[in-house]
């Protein structure tokens, strides 16, 4: 997909229900996707002339994309080494994260050589010891020791040393303005770089930028210098708060005590209770101070006005 996930790993979208559109593009409905669930089944046989069997003591069960390491790391997986089948021909060296699909996996006990997974250092320069993997005794690393390492891609496995290269991942930061307008271009960033605050700034006519924000709710805010780049294409929503407004009412005589209230941007302002004058009757509100030009109240607020 396009923020390298795979779509397998997922539910059906479930879309918020219960919000009504404005028309101006301002709602914002959530899509929520729950990853599936996934496992990997374990056999192994008593003897050589035995059937496999299931061992559901070793069975892993998990999320998508669900680190799973530590589960095939502890004592009980170590005391055998996996193939991808019966077969025994590709022995599996380590895993790492729940793929999108149900795998099974056969075992056998024999001695072992450990095997290593280095990933590219985030300055480009050099590869750094990401986990360490087991190889029969004997046997050549191969296809089937090619794990996912979130982040990275494979490149290229050194036989002699036994070693499997990744290297670092590069993704497409983009910019939403969420309504408004003159966003930052897209940048391509490293996994794990950490993220900087655009010198561009987006605007929206009777709105404040706030800030950027995971979402386009603009409830997660992006913690800039601190957050890191994931393993995925990222999109930055800007975040808006609506400016108010003083609509001040001048009674329009000298003595009389005037009164202001606040009104969103684009928002009418409300009528306000009719003021009293002895001996005068309220002709209404008007723009003019000193002409009777009766102000609408149907219009939208868009700067600070005086009403007489």
């Amino acid at each position: 997909s396009d923020i390298g996930l795979d779509e397998a790993g997922f539910e059906k979208p479930d879309m918020e229900s219960g919000k009504t559109v404005a028309l101006d593009g301002s709602t914002v409905l959530n899509v929520r996707l729950n990853r599936k669930i996934f496992t990997v089944t374990f056999y192994v046989k008593e003897s050589w002339y035995s059937n496999w069997k299931i061992q559901p003591k070793l069975t892993i069960t998990a999320k998508y994309g669900a680190d799973v390491s530590s589960v095939w790391n502890d004592v009980d997986h170590k005391e055998y080494m996996w193939y991808t089948s019966s077969s025994c021909k590709t022995s599996v060296g380590a895993m790492k994260t729940m793929p999108a699909e149900n795998l099974s996996r056969y075992g056998n006990k024999v001695n072992t050589t450990k095997i290593k997974y280095l990933t590219q250092n985030l300055s480009g320069s050099g590869y750094s010891t990401y986990m360490e993997g087991v190889l029969p005794d004997g046997w050549t690393i191969n296809e089937g020791d090619i794990i996912q390492i979130e982040g990275f891609s494979y490149e290229r496995m050194d036989t002699r040393y036994k070693t499997l290269y990744y290297t670092r991942n590069n993704y497409t930061l983009s910019y939403n303005a969420n309504g408004g307008s003159d966003i930052p271009s897209p940048e391509t960033k490293k996994f794990e770089s950490i993220l900087k605050v655009p010198v561009k700034q987006p605007v929206k006519e009777g709105y404040e930028f706030t800030g950027w924000y995971y979402d386009p709710g603009a409830q997660e805010k992006v913690n800039f210098d601190k957050d890191k780049m994931p393993a995925h294409n990222t999109v930055l929503y800007a975040g808006w708060t609506v400016k108010t407004y003083q609509v001040e009412f001048d009674v329009n005589y000298e003595g009389g005590t005037g009164f202001a209230v606040n009104a969103n941007y684009n928002t009418p302002v409300k009528i306000p209770d009719t003021p009293e004058r002895d001996g005068y009757t309220f002709l209404g509100w008007s723009i003019k101070s000193d002409t009777l030009v009766k102000y609408d109240f149907g219009t939208p607020i868009k700067d600070n006005i005086t009403l007489y």
